[in-house]
């Protein structure tokens, strides 16, 4: 089949388009007939992971990192922002906090990783109020980490966070 080697706009591929559809059985099969799709970046930077993660469709990301682990490492670095999966999946509204921790815990530097515009995803979680992502990170995050991290957040909700956190060792 001819077609699947079509090239969509922005450079993505049939495997792009079928990932972030959500479209499982498609990304089986073009992956089957064409299984180094699965390390093509779009004119963003980015891979199938991206485009299944940004569709919220959850299965998909994870048959390809079964196939392809190595995606979650992967920065786009083209286009208006500088982006893992992490950073993709943070600032999604339907992903899972569960999956969201399971990316983060596959790559654990994307947390403290600014993308173009000096963001990261905590940054990102703190501002879309996930507070259950916010409270699953800020235990991994120094105090220090978390001041820098969020230098462009009010002082008050700032320091709420970390207020919360240390009242919660001093209870323990």
């Amino acid at each position: 089949p001819w077609t699947i080697d079509v090239v969509c706009i922005a450079g993505g591929t049939v495997l792009h388009r079928a990932a972030g559809a959500g479209r499982d059985n498609f990304v089986t099969q073009i992956l089957a007939l064409r299984p180094e799709m699965i390390s093509v970046v779009d004119d963003f930077g980015w891979n199938a992971l991206m485009s299944a993660v940004s569709g919220g469709h959850q299965s998909v990301a994870e048959r390809l990192l079964a196939i392809k682990p190595d995606l979650i490492f992967q920065v786009s670095t083209r286009g208006a922002r500088c982006r893992t999966a992490l950073h993709v999946a943070v600032e999604d509204c339907s992903a899972c906090p569960q999956f969201v921790a399971k990316l983060w815990r596959m790559n654990p530097q994307a947390l403290t990783l600014p993308d173009s515009e000096s963001k990261t995803p905590f940054y990102y979680a703190v501002c879309l109020e996930k507070e259950e992502l916010v409270e699953l990170f800020q235990w991994s995050l120094s105090f220090d980490d978390i001041v820098t991290l969020l230098k462009d957040v009010s002082y008050e909700e700032r320091f709420r966070l970390v207020m919360e956190q240390q009242c919660e060792l001093l209870f323990e």
